[in-house]
């Protein structure tokens, strides 16, 4: 009786952080947590990219933007420390 060999993958890795890239905006925005905050041609801005089906793409200022990077950086070190514990 021959027995067949079977390899297992793993399966791949899940991301904690949301979609999302720096850019150039080719147009006027306004900014999406704050419509006070104009996003001009040329200027650099952060887009998350929604997994709704639909890829939306939702712009923030770089003001923003930024603010929101500094707050994920503590959250995800939060949550580290609390997995190694």
């Amino acid at each position: 009786v021959k027995l067949k060999m079977r390899y297992f993958q793993m399966a791949k890795m899940k991301k904690v952080i949301l979609k999302c890239e720096i850019g150039v905006a080719q147009k006027k925005h306004t900014c999406k947590h704050n419509q006070k905050h104009i996003i001009s041609k040329g200027d650099k801005r952060l887009t998350l990219i929604l997994d709704d089906g639909r890829a939306t793409k939702v712009n923030y200022c770089k003001e923003c933007g930024l603010k929101m990077i500094e707050q994920a950086q503590i959250e995800l070190k939060e949550l580290e420390t609390k997995l190694k514990q």
